[in-house]
């Protein structure tokens, strides 16, 4: 849409002016409008929120180690004789890796191992004993079948986060369009408030030159000094249409400003 450009701010108090077209005036409405930028911010941080909700599928590393010792004391047995006590140590490890895939499949992959020295007695003795053992690869699948088949709560909030990045998204279609439209509307009116002011301009020049020609015609007698009074009259009802036309002008220029 090409027109003739307006130019605001053509005063004689502000004699800066700057003449802008309908693609002038939506462009910076687009680029400046407070309203468009705020929606603009909502696409992103409803794709945070979706980034969000699919972290409940990130596997999950962990590893565990802890260390016991053990002391028993010794004694003395049924026949009266002495014995020494067992003393053990423990090492053990483990690690587990598991999460959940988007079809609901729960998976935990694990592992452990322990290492157990220490000494015995054997009679009056002690002996050096160490043993290892482990499970390595256990591997553990869980799908449901019935309950939280179809949808579960952590699949629910996915679906429900796009969802909420599409009406974002249509937000600022939305709010884009609104101000698009707007702007249409503001820069016609002001148009029309311009060219109201311009037939009122004339109207004015028409009256006042009807007001010295009937002062001419009074002063040789032509024409009587009432109907002389009653163009001065509707020289001066041209006079306050042109301030109203004026004043709308310059609100519809505010309104296309904002």
């Amino acid at each position: 849409c090409t027109i003739a450009a307006l130019t605001l701010g053509a005063r004689a108090e502000s004699p800066q002016t700057r003449a802008l077209s309908l693609e002038d005036c939506i462009k910076i409405a687009l680029e400046h409008n407070l309203d468009v930028q705020i929606q603009r911010i909502n696409p992103a941080i409803a794709n945070f929120s979706l980034g969000a909700s699919y972290s409940s599928c990130d596997p999950t590393f962990g590893l565990s180690g802890n260390h016991s010792y053990n002391l028993s004391p010794g004694g003395v047995d049924t026949e009266g004789r002495s014995f020494n006590g067992q003393e053990s140590e423990t090492d053990r490890f483990g690690s587990s890796l598991q999460g959940l895939l988007p079809w609901g499949l729960n998976y935990e992959l694990g592992g452990t191992m322990a290492d157990r020295y220490g000494t015995v007695p054997v009679g009056t003795n002690r002996f050096p004993f160490e043993t290892t053992s482990g499970d390595v690869g256990a591997l553990t699948l869980r799908q449901p079948l019935l309950k939280n088949f179809w949808v579960d709560s952590t699949r629910l909030q996915i679906f429900l986060n796009k969802q909420n990045v599409k009406i974002s998204e249509l937000d600022v279609r939305l709010q884009i369009i609104t101000t698009v439209s707007d702007v249409e509307q503001a820069y016609f009116d002001l148009i029309h408030a311009q060219e109201a002011v311009k037939v009122q301009q004339q109207a004015l020049e028409l009256a006042e030159r009807l007001v010295a020609e009937n002062r001419r015609r009074v002063e040789v007698g032509a024409l009587a000094p009432l109907d002389s009074k009653q163009a001065e009259s509707q020289a001066a009802s041209a006079r306050a249409d042109l301030l109203a036309t004026q004043s709308t002008r310059d609100t519809t220029e505010r309104v296309l400003k904002n």
